[in-house]
């Protein structure tokens, strides 16, 4: 993983879900790395909470990092040792930078 430059001092890992086999032919869901990073953190105060689409429970925090493509909304991210969902993926510029909304597993 490079250092972290300027903004984007925390380190986060994103995850996507593949169904492996095991022995008996049973698919196992198991989460593997996709993409390592710094990430800027911005919590998200009371009043700029971000609902998905209503019916699901609301962003805690948003990341802002560099642009990768490939990124969605069934992935998840670590980050400082606690694991979130992906709410919403925005991309900021013109491929500068990835901004995602995250809710907290509960």
């Amino acid at each position: 993983m490079r250092r972290a430059s300027g903004k984007h001092d925390r380190p986060i890992v994103i995850e996507r879900m593949i169904l492996e086999q095991d022995d008996f032919g049973q698919e196992i869901p198991t989460w593997v790395e996709f993409h390592r990073c710094y990430a800027h953190n911005s919590p998200l105060t009371g009043s700029e909470r971000f609902g998905s689409d209503g019916k699901h429970g609301q962003a805690v925090t948003k990341l802002f990092f560099r642009y990768k493509s490939g990124i969605k909304t069934t992935m998840r991210v670590k980050l400082s040792g606690e694991y979130f969902r992906i709410v919403a993926v925005t991309e900021v510029g013109r491929r500068e930078e990835i901004e995602l909304y995250l809710e907290r597993y509960e």
